[in-house]
């Protein structure tokens, strides 16, 4: 069985192809008993990504990819945020805050502290983040640049047990971002900062078919023809089964010359990591529970039955503009 931690759906605007129905029916059929959805920007596909969780009998965990500002206030790369499960919904709440601080901006973004803020409780971290392919440490990497000083900049604000190396390959050519090469130099950055590594395929859509239409809505989100943007040269971002992720990582752990141990860490600490992010739909996120908002929030500061009364005849009176008296008593 794997786990995959790093998913977009269609909810994704531009990015992912397939629905959360769509995707949680397949992760059953691949014999997972949990599945991820770290759509981009938003929570947008989590209420349906619960229900069809529900629906197909597995675990749901709940995730979202943001943009990271850097230490000059531009974007420096994407990185998940994982919340954990089991904690009277502090995790998943923790990525609601998450992501209106980021809505905030004009440029969709959060900044390092503000992760941390969010993240950090005093009984310890509420969540996970992913530092893959794409994030500020994964980019530096790929240029053959020392990912240490940027992952020293998380580990700043960061514990360790609140990071996590994200190991990704769709076997791009050698040298390239998603390759295996790249993932080697990912999976050494982890070792050197005592971060523990997890394996992920970086989901867009459940069948390798699924890329064609993702080549399309990258050229939609760049507005740029779909020669212009390039395609994707090998169609592996999808959901693929445990079989073919084990064999993944002891694929990248041989051309690491990491051994078979390293292999078997990787795929663990995914599990490990999985586990802690299952979330229960009632108790974490209210799957089914009416939820009622605060008194304060709808500006109610005495008793609610009086300001109900109030307000109904406050409103009857601006209906019924002209209306005699016995005509308001009747209503």
């Amino acid at each position: 069985m794997f786990i995959h931690l790093h998913v977009g759906s269609a909810f994704s605007a531009h990015y992912g192809v397939d629905w959360p129905d769509t995707l949680a029916a397949a992760a059953k059929a691949g014999g997972a008993d949990a599945l991820a959805v770290t759509d981009r920007d938003g929570l947008y596909g989590i209420p349906k990504h619960i229900g069809a969780c529900v629906a197909a009998g597995i675990d749901p965990i709940l995730g979202v990819e943001l943009a990271v500002l850097d230490d000059t206030g531009t974007v420096g790369g994407r990185v998940v945020v994982l919340a954990h499960g089991h904690n009277q919904g502090a995790g998943y709440a923790a990525l609601c805050r998450l992501v209106s601080a980021a809505h905030a901006r004009k440029t969709v973004a959060v900044t390092r502290a503000e992760i941390a803020a969010r993240l950090l409780t005093e009984t310890g971290p509420v969540g996970t983040v992913l530092l893959g392919p794409l994030s500020d440490v994964g980019l530096k990497v790929g240029t053959r640049g020392d990912g240490m000083v940027l992952m020293e900049q998380w580990l700043a604000v960061l514990p360790r047990e609140a990071l996590r190396v994200e190991v990704v390959s769709h076997l791009s050519a050698p040298g390239l971002p998603f390759s295996h090469t790249h993932a080697t130099r990912m999976l050494r950055l982890a070792g050197r900062a005592k971060v523990k590594a997890v394996l992920s395929n970086a989901v867009r859509y459940v069948l390798p078919d699924g890329a064609i239409t993702a080549d399309i809505l990258d050229a939609v989100r760049a507005l740029r023809r779909l020669d212009e943007t390039g395609v994707q040269p090998t169609a592996q971002a999808w959901l693929k089964p445990g079989s073919m992720m084990q064999a993944l990582a002891a694929e990248i752990a041989a051309v690491g010359q990491a051994g078979a141990g390293a292999a078997k860490a990787l795929l663990s600490n995914t599990e490990e990591l999985a586990d802690r992010c299952r979330i229960d739909p009632v108790r974490d996120a209210g799957w089914g529970v009416p939820v009622m908002p605060e008194a304060s929030i709808i500006g109610i500061t005495g008793d609610p039955l009086t300001v109900l009364w109030e307000r109904a005849c406050a409103g009857v009176n601006t209906l019924y503009t002209g209306a005699g008296t016995a005509a308001l008593e009747v209503v």
